[in-house]
């Protein structure tokens, strides 16, 4: 029994181990070429107006809801990789 089963508590091979830790990795893919660039847009939006001296344009509150949701876009993105390493390395000790 390997080590990553043995801290899930169900059996899996090291081969079903390194697939699961390649689909965790690889699921950042649709929010990097999706769900980011669509939040980035705005925010570069806003940046635009800022750099031509048209701060008072921009909605501060909006800009602050938009920081925080690209934030938590990147976090999951970060845990996601995290997480898929994690079972990797896990998976080879085992």
């Amino acid at each position: 029994m390997t080590l990553l089963a043995r801290l899930l508590g169900v059996q899996i091979s090291q081969r079903t181990g390194y697939l699961i830790a390649a689909v965790l990795s690889a699921s950042i893919m649709p929010m990097t070429g999706i769900m980011l660039p669509a939040a980035n847009q705005r925010l570069r939006e806003l940046a635009a107006l800022e750099e031509r001296g048209r701060g008072e344009e921009v909605d501060r509150e909006e800009l602050k809801v938009m920081v925080q949701r690209f934030g938590w876009l990147n976090a999951i993105r970060g845990g996601l990789m995290a997480l898929g390493g994690l079972v990797g390395v896990v998976t080879l000790l085992g």
